[in-house]
């Protein structure tokens, strides 16, 4: 191959290589052009981490692991036992069954230690 024939391969490679790389920053600029609305709207929004926020604002259930909610769940059916077998009057069993379910997410949001996240 002579010198000439080179040049014009080596050429010919730069012109692809300048035309790729043209192509790629226009895909990159229409990109971003495309997916800026979406990004402001998820820059306000609660819960997203770039939005300066701790994660899972609002969510209704507390993260708790298999063996806490076993505990949680067993502890309960316990006590509704306990309350059907020792109380006799039946509006007094529905009543109590009835405290027990409204009270027990109220305890369960008040003794939930979660020691990994940071008072803010």
């Amino acid at each position: 191959m002579t010198s000439k024939a080179r040049a014009l391969a080596r050429a010919a490679r730069e012109a692809e290589a300048e035309r790729r790389r043209r192509e790629a920053e226009r895909r990159t600029r229409r990109r971003a052009i495309l997916t800026a609305p979406y990004r402001a709207v998820r820059a306000v929004l609660p819960g997203r981490a770039g939005a300066g926020r701790r994660g899972r604002t609002g969510k209704l259930r507390s993260r708790r692991d298999r063996a806490q909610v076993a505990t949680i769940a067993t502890g309960l059916i316990v006590l509704l036992l306990v309350v059907w077998v020792t109380l006799d009057s039946l509006s007094l069993r529905i009543g109590a069954t009835i405290l027990a379910l409204l009270l027990t997410p109220v305890l369960l949001a008040l003794t939930r230690t979660d020691y990994s996240r940071s008072v803010r």
